[in-house]
C-alpha cells in the first residue's frame, strides 16, 4: 500500500492528523497536503472513499508542485541559550522532505509509554523514518539508563542515512556527563561528532528583546 493511500484510508476512518503523524512518522504538513489535494480534486476521503485512481491523481498533482531538494546526511548540533524556534517547516513545505520536531523529554516519555502498551517498535520507527529529525532541548537533565539506550538506538539507526538537528542549552563537551553509561555515551556522541556541524548561538537572550516595555 502506498503512503498516500494509507494516510487517506486512516483519514477516512476518522483518525486525527496528529495521531497519523505520530504513528507513521510523517510530517503533519505532508498529511495535510495529501488531504487538501484530494479535496481540490473534488473527493472527500471520509464521504467518497479512497481509490487507486485518486492516489495516482494526487501523485501527479503533487509532482508538479514538489521541488527536488538535497539533504546531506549530516548532523547539526546547536548549543544555545534560548529554545531555538525552527523555521525549517517553511523551507520544506511543498517539498518531498519529511521532517519531525520532538522535544527531548517528550520523545523519551513517548518511547517509555510505548514500551508499556506494546507499541515500542512502531513508535521508535516514527523517529527513524524522517529525513530530518530535530531533537529540541536536549540535555536539560541527565538521562536514565533507558533513555540513554533509546538515544543510542536512534542515532545508530539513523547514522549515515538520515539527518539530525540537535539543540541544547549545553555545549557538546558537556553531553558525555549526561549518560549514566560512558560506553553508550561514547558510542552515541562519536557518531554525532565526526559528521556534524556545530553552531554556537551567542548574545543576549531573545526573550529580553521581546519583553514588554
Amino acid at each position: 500500500m502506498t503512503e498516500i493511500k494509507e494516510i487517506l484510508l486512516r483519514i477516512a476512518s476518522g483518525y486525527p492528523i496528529r495521531s497519523i503523524s505520530r504513528s507513521l512518522g510523517i510530517h503533519r504538513e505532508t498529511i495535510k497536503n495529501y488531504v487538501n489535494s484530494s479535496l481540490e480534486l473534488g473527493v472527500d476521503p471520509k464521504k467518497d472513499g479512497v481509490t487507486d485512481e485518486l492516489v495516482e491523481k494526487i501523485k501527479s498533482r503533487l509532482a508538479g508542485k514538489n521541488k527536488s531538494v538535497h539533504i546531506p546526511r549530516d548532523n547539526i548540533l546547536l548549543p544555545h541559550k534560548d529554545r531555538i524556534e525552527t523555521y525549517l517547516e517553511k523551507g520544506i513545505k511543498g517539498s518531498k522532505i519529511m521532517a519531525l520536531l520532538a522535544r527531548a523529554d517528550k520523545l523519551f516519555k513517548h518511547l517509555r509509554l510505548s514500551a508499556i502498551d506494546g507499541t515500542y517498535e512502531r513508535t521508535i520507527g516514527s523517529y527513524l523514518r524522517p529525513d530530518i529529525l530535530i531533537i529540541d532541548d536536549f540535555g536539560i537533565k541527565e538521562m536514565t539508563r533507558e533513555e540513554a539506550g533509546e538515544f543510542y538506538e536512534i542515532i545508530l539507526e539513523r547514522y549515515g542515512k538520515k539527518s539530525n538537528i540537535i539543540t541544547s542549552a549545553r555545549s557538546p563537551e558537556e553531553w558525555q556527563a549526561l549518560f549514566p553509561d560512558p560506553i553508550l555515551g561514547n558510542s552515541s556522541l562519536d557518531r554525532l561528532d565526526h559528521s556534524s556541524y556545530q553552531i554556537l548561538m551567542e548574545g543576549e537572550s531573545i526573550r529580553k528583546q521581546s519583553r514588554p516595555k
